[in-house]
């Protein structure tokens, strides 16, 4: 290297392109270009024995000769090396981005996002190089007079959550690092336990508010206000959360190259909310695939907007999910084995029916099963994260009593209540047949759910016996209904963190 490149040239391409010509108009010489570039006139680029480096290189699609009268005709026997850093382009070694005949760029061309092989490069941290960053953080961290010590397991778990994204893994580190919730560890010089960093990681709501004024990260996470502006791009992230991935829509031009033509997925790879990956396996046509995935665990933590207008409470969200209910699954439930082998009750496979209509309205963002709060004193079956809604489900009536005073004053969910880390809640039950007697109280955040005996229909009464909905037909949701395998022993930190 050092016998070859005797200059080094930083430049940024969206700081000198914005006056090149664009696509379809006359295009200068290379020899214009890049001098307009790096600011040096005075120099023959295409003999020169050089390293040049181009920040921000998306900015130069629009400019074809940069490509076609330059970069195109860089050999390995002379000419300057170029490294371009783009924040997009293509997943493949045929470039989306340019018109006219497309660059051929091989596999040792291109350096890849994510670490394929432990001795290829690539632009996120291999786990080694994590380790290595982690030491050097604790190294300057130690100059101030506290050291920052975190255990090997919360170490692991910022591997998990970054999935090596340098911009993350800064930002992660320095919000721990700096979080009141450690700070008497870091006084002690005591090595920091991962329930106490999931204080301060764990949970979406505090942990996104951190990101979004991050320097490091925040180019990478949407704007509220832009999102609320644009629906469509709202239902990309959403169906990527969903599907773990989206592949858009791809159009071959005039020339047969492929080109996404869907616009709010080119606005969210563009914005860098969304990168572009090989799919693992090929199209049936022989092509690479691409599709596009979140950078990171983290960024697919901080979700859009919650579908508010959709489902503006508790209820409403509840009840659509149980249109949801799949006949074929409730009429099965008898002798249905779970893990070890054992038979599942009928109250977990009417939880089961609850968390798979919820995922496939929601997505598995929002809802967390098992949920315990902060106070570990119970277990509410569900939360609906980032609205704190809470639903509780109950089979026949069994121990309904019981169930609603957890609810009340003095019972075991009250103190989430009054905290305010729970704002809403119901309290389904299923059952078959009509109770023969109502509550003495009017409950309003309490039904019953009697299904017909081959479970087709259901019909909704309220506390005090009195039906609100129904027969609603189950079969055409059954039917429509996706299939999908969900662990409800799993926490939301298996689901979504980890």
């Amino acid at each position: 290297m050092s016998e070859r490149v005797n200059r080094l040239r930083v430049v940024e391409a969206h700081s000198a392109i914005p006056h090149c010509p664009r696509s379809g108009h006359p295009c200068q010489r290379e020899v214009n270009i890049v001098p307009a570039l790096t600011g040096n006139e005075q120099l023959d680029w295409m003999r020169l024995q050089a390293l040049l480096i181009i920040d921000e290189a998306q900015g130069s699609y629009a400019c074809g000769s940069l490509w076609d009268d330059f970069i195109k005709y860089i050999t390995p026997e002379h000419a300057p090396m170029v490294i371009l850093f783009s924040s997009w382009g293509s997943a493949t070694s045929r470039s989306e981005a340019l018109s006219g005949t497309p660059i051929y760029l091989s596999d040792g061309q291109r350096i890849s996002i994510r670490p394929s092989e432990e001795s290829a490069p690539s632009v996120f941290f291999t786990h080694a190089e994590l380790l290595d960053v982690i030491e050097r953080v604790k190294e300057c961290e130690a100059q101030y007079g506290q050291k920052f010590l975190p255990d090997p397991d919360v170490v692991e778990y910022v591997w998990k959550i970054t999935n090596g994204h340098p911009a993350a893994v800064r930002a992660t580190l320095k919000i721990l690092a700096t979080s009141e919730d450690i700070r008497q560890f870091r006084k002690n010089s005591s090595v920091i336990p991962l329930d106490i960093a999931l204080r301060v990681l764990g949970e979406d709501t505090n942990l996104v508010s951190k990101l979004v004024v991050e320097p490091a990260l925040r180019r990478g996470l949407p704007p509220r206000q832009f999102l609320q502006r644009k629906p469509g791009v709202v239902e990309v992230l959403r169906n990527v959360l969903l599907s773990s991935c989206v592949e858009g829509v791809w159009e071959p031009d005039e020339q047969g190259n492929l080109h996404q033509v869907d616009e709010c997925v080119n606005i969210c790879y563009r914005q860098g909310w969304l990168q572009a990956e090989l799919a693992p396996k090929e199209d049936i046509d022989g092509l690479e695939k691409t599709v596009y995935v979140f950078p990171s665990v983290l960024h697919q933590r901080d979700t859009p907007p919650f579908p508010e207008k959709e489902y503006p409470s508790v209820e409403k969200l509840c009840m659509e999910a149980i249109k949801r209910f799949s006949p074929t699954a409730l009429n099965s439930a008898v002798g249905r084995l779970g893990s070890g082998a054992e038979c599942r009750p009928l109250e977990a496979v009417y939880q089961d029916e609850m968390y798979r209509s919820c995922y496939s309205l929601l997505g598995n963002i929002y809802l967390s099963s098992e949920w315990s709060g902060k106070r570990k004193n119970g277990r509410v079956d569900f939360l609906v994260q980032k609205m704190t809604w809470a639903i509780e489900c109950v089979r026949d009536g069994s121990k309904l009593d019981e169930h609603v005073k957890r609810f009340l004053k003095g019972g075991r969910y009250y103190p989430w209540i009054t905290s305010g880390q729970i704002t809403d809640f119901i309290l389904p039950d299923f059952r078959k047949s009509i109770p023969q007697k109502s509550q003495d109280d009017d409950i309003p955040w309490f039904y019953h759910i009697i299904f017909s005996p081959d479970y087709s229909n259901y019909q909704v009464y309220d506390s005090k016996l009195k039906r609100r909905d129904g027969p609603v037909g189950l079969s055409k949701y059954g039917h429509e209904r996706k299939h999908l395998k969900i662990d409800l022993m799993e926490t939301t930190l298996v689901k979504m963190q980890v």
